[in-house]
């Protein structure tokens, strides 16, 4: 009888370090795709640096305000729910400006940098959310369900891409 208990107690033990593990693994491949769209969103702020120092005397002063406020909000947030958020607005606000932008201002090479840093980004966000979905995958299946919820593996959010209407400015932006 003792042998029988050492034998279940071990298998329980076994169980529940091949759940973590596998929990552990998948949230740490959450947190370092993370990084990436960190690192492609920074890319994106420094440009941003310039490219508002570009545009804003061509805007409208309340415009340029929006968006030097926008950047200031990008460079402050941490976690894909409140970086999703500044970047949907950061975006609806910057579209429409360089949209209207004339050529020949020097902005082509700006607006050529800032479309293919926005590329990345999404690829960058594309891959997260792969991972957030593997993650998720792990985490709710019934193995592992109940140990996910003890160990503290909380839901993580994907990053979207989607933009809001109700973000977007209403009216001509130049001045």
């Amino acid at each position: 009888m003792p042998l029988l208990a050492i034998l279940v107690i071990s298998g329980a033990g076994c169980f529940i370090v091949w759940a973590f593990t596998a929990l552990r693994h998948a949230r740490d491949e959450v947190r370092s795709t993370w990084t990436s769209v960190e690192a492609a969103l920074g890319e994106r702020a420094a440009l941003m640096t310039r490219l508002i120092e570009a545009v804003s005397p061509r805007l409208r002063e309340d415009v340029s305000s929006q968006l030097t406020t926008a950047h200031q909000r990008m460079s402050s947030v941490v976690g894909p729910r409140s970086t999703e958020a500044a970047d949907v607005t950061l975006r609806s606000l910057l579209e429409p400006v360089m949209a209207t932008m004339p050529s020949g201002i020097g902005l082509d090479d700006l607006k050529a940098e800032l479309n293919r840093i926005n590329k990345v980004i999404d690829l960058a966000a594309a891959d997260y959310n792969e991972k957030v979905d593997a993650y998720e995958t792990v985490r709710n299946s019934s193995q592992r369900k109940m140990f996910a919820e003890m160990l503290g593996f909380e839901k993580e959010s994907r990053f979207g891409r989607l933009l809001r209407a109700d973000l977007a400015p209403a009216d001509p932006l130049l001045v």
